[in-house]
């Protein structure tokens, strides 16, 4: 019994540290703006989204999903930053509403402002560029993605979408800019949950044998 016991503490530890690994950061919020789908990197008329009859804005809802490597955080000039493994932007509009990114992205945390931000460049403090910001809570005065957080929503905005081209997996990706309500979360990847789920099945086992 006591070396199963020690079997199952130790899964579920090694599930636990999962979250050191790779977790999903997920930025949400509501814009205009164009996707090239036509690969000639100007806006056509039946490229604009998020705009209505009469070409006033009416934002869209959209969802930027991206995967990180924890231990790949580090600090810069103004916070703590992570660039991402990979990263897509869903939109009801388009083919399939689902883009890949393929300008490199990053998360980071600015603990003055205890702001939240996604942003595009290889390196935050030489051609990095928030892009999305928001929203602000006192968590981000100290976290430094080695935890899980959210969903938090507050103000946010976005800017700096015509500085450079951000490209997809269909074409140049450009939003307006503008200020509205920004959700932001951190949580483990499918499989972590899984496992720990697993683990704490397996104490739970433990614990009724020894009541027997």
């Amino acid at each position: 019994m006591m070396r199963f016991l020690g079997l199952v503490v130790l899964f579920t530890a090694g599930a636990v540290s999962s979250f050191g690994g790779i977790i999903t950061l997920v930025h949400s919020s509501t814009g205009s703006g164009w996707l090239d789908l036509n690969g000639d990197t100007s806006p056509d008329a039946d490229e604009f989204f998020g705009l209505d009859a009469l070409g006033g804005l009416a934002p869209v809802p959209f969802k930027i999903v991206a995967s990180v490597e924890q231990n790949d955080s580090s600090p810069f000039s103004s916070g703590v930053w992570v660039p991402h493994l990979g990263a897509t932007i869903s939109i009801p509009f388009g083919v399939g509403g689902v883009y890949s990114f393929l300008t490199p992205t990053y998360t980071a945390v600015n603990p003055t402002t205890e702001t939240v931000v996604f942003g595009t460049g290889a390196d935050i403090d030489t051609d990095g560029l928030d892009l999305l910001q928001g929203p602000s809570d006192p968590i981000f005065a100290g976290w430094d993605f080695m935890s899980l957080v959210g969903p938090i929503t507050g103000q946010g905005s976005l800017s700096q979408w015509d500085l450079t081209p951000i490209m997809t997996s269909v074409g140049q990706l450009q939003f307006f800019e503008s200020t509205q309500d920004v959700t932001f979360e951190a949580t483990p990847e499918p499989g972590s949950l899984i496992l720990i789920a697993l683990g704490l099945f397996g104490l739970g086992i433990v614990k009724r044998r020894f009541r027997q």
